[in-house]
C-alpha cells in the first residue's frame, strides 16, 4: 500500500511539475522564425515557378525554330499535302500545259 501512494504522489508531482504558470509568454522567436521559413518556402516556390516559365519558354523558342526552317517544312509529308515530294515541284506554265493535257 505505501508503494502505490508512494508512486500515485511522485505522478502527480510530475504533472504538477510540467505545468507551467500561465503567464504572459515570449513568443516572438518562434514567431520570427515561422515567418523566415513561410518567407523561404514562398520564395523557394516562386524559385520553382520562373523555372517551368522558363523551361517553357526555352521549349517554344526550340519549336518556333524548328518550324520555321525550311528543310524541315518539306521533309514531311503532311507538309506536302501528303504528295511526299521532298523537291520542289515544276509549276512552269509548259509544265502544267503538258500535264493537263494542252
Amino acid at each position: 500500500m505505501g508503494g502505490e501512494m508512494a508512486l500515485i504522489s511522485s505522478v502527480i508531482g510530475l504533472v504538477a511539475g510540467m505545468q507551467q504558470p500561465s503567464g504572459p509568454k515570449d513568443n516572438s522567436a518562434q514567431l520570427a522564425a515561422e515567418r523566415k521559413a513561410k518567407e523561404d518556402e514562398q520564395a523557394q516556390k516562386e524559385a520553382d515557378e520562373r523555372r517551368r516559365n522558363r523551361g517553357k519558354v526555352v521549349e517554344a523558342r526550340e519549336l518556333e525554330k524548328k518550324r520555321m526552317t525550311p528543310d524541315a517544312n518539306r521533309q514531311t509529308t503532311l507538309a506536302n499535302g501528303g504528295a511526299g515530294l521532298i523537291n520542289d515541284p515544276k509549276v512552269t506554265s509548259s509544265g502544267l500545259k503538258t500535264k493537263l493535257g494542252e
